[in-house]
């Protein structure tokens, strides 16, 4: 996968899906592999560049991976901002408002979330599980 991805993106600079793969397999890939935060950041800028949403995003899930909650915490309000209905967005927000140990702020993401998307189960999930822990 790795050889199909970086052809697509030589073949076509402009291929989105090429550079979703590029950052993903960085991201997820172990370090012998040449896996690693620093490459993973090179290819979702270079998606960035081409959409900025989900450029961002990648970024957000990138931190996200690396244990930066707070990098990624502010790479998602950033997308947030320009995606306001993405429940998924919300979701991820209340999650790791949840690991920066703001319970409230991820009360407030998740309900968010829920109001855009009321049947999303894992969102139903986690707000019981505030309530639980806040009692």
């Amino acid at each position: 996968m790795l050889a199909a991805f970086k052809k697509s993106v030589a073949l076509d600079p402009e291929h989105i899906p090429g550079y979703v793969g590029l950052s993903q397999y960085y991201t997820y890939a172990p370090a012998i592999a040449g896996g690693g935060r620093e490459t993973a950041e090179r290819y979702a800028h270079e998606l960035e560049k081409r959409d900025p949403v989900l450029g961002t995003t990648e970024l957000a899930n990138i931190a996200e991976h690396f244990n930066d909650p707070a990098q990624a915490y502010a790479l998602y309000t950033k997308a947030a901002v320009a995606q306001s209905n993405a429940a998924w967005i919300q979701e991820a927000l209340g999650r790791l408002s949840e690991k920066l140990h703001q319970p409230a702020e991820a009360k407030a993401h998740y309900e968010k979330a829920i109001a855009i998307e009321p049947a999303r189960t894992s969102v139903q999930e986690a707000l019981t599980r505030l309530a639980s822990v806040n009692r």
